[in-house]
């Protein structure tokens, strides 16, 4: 029968020795696996958030730089438009009713063509209305573009996190906001109606 010391010496020796028992393991893989299953949801929905937001400047900033564009233009007017043929040399617009800007777009004066679009990513739809042509928007030597429409940016997030480019007729652009009211937190086209996004 071991005596108090000896007991005591192997009760320390137990404490100096570190490491995990199975159990101990097993509970820490669980609250990881717990923790990635509620941060990887939020993580992708933050970062299609962050898309749709940067694909809207992006739209924004294509309107700014043709209207500017048509201003310097020889015959005071630049075109933009849909284009399913943007690696073509040269690409071309789509046929004038398309309102699905997805595949790409060009940016074009009766001199030159001057700017291309690429693609949009898979999840990312772009559509156009209230345009006198739905897949063209011509800029006028003053940057007037004649009619006011709508550029709207959806993605998997869905109608509630759409959101819209308003072109007006005079040619001056701003970030769609929801203006309904009451609120419901779906943004509204140069109509004032609730934007819409197409079905998946």
């Amino acid at each position: 029968m071991k005596n108090v010391k000896e007991l005591m010496r192997e009760q320390s020796q137990r404490r100096g020795v570190s490491g995990f028992t199975l159990l101990e393991l097993m509970v820490v893989v669980a609250i990881l696996g717990i923790a990635a299953a509620i941060a990887v949801p939020s993580f992708k929905s933050t970062v299609s958030r962050n898309q749709l937001i940067s694909h809207t400047q992006e739209m924004a900033g294509i309107i700014a730089y043709a209207r500017s564009e048509a201003s310097k233009a020889s015959n005071g007017r630049v075109t933009l438009c849909t284009s399913n043929d943007i690696n073509e040399e040269p690409p071309s617009c789509s046929s004038k009713n398309e309102n699905t800007w997805d595949a790409g777009w060009i940016v074009f004066s009766d001199d030159a063509l001057l700017r291309v679009g690429q693609a949009s990513t898979s999840n990312l739809t772009i559509r156009s209305s209230g345009f006198a042509s739905d897949g063209r928007v011509v800029f006028d030597g003053t940057g007037a573009p004649g009619t006011a429409g709508t550029f709207t940016l959806c993605n998997d997030l869905g109608v509630s996190q759409a959101k819209a480019v308003i072109v007006s007729v005079a040619g001056q652009s701003r970030i769609a906001v929801d203006e309904s009211d009451p609120a419901d937190q779906i943004v509204n086209d140069q109509a004032g109606v609730n934007v819409q996004c197409p079905s998946v």
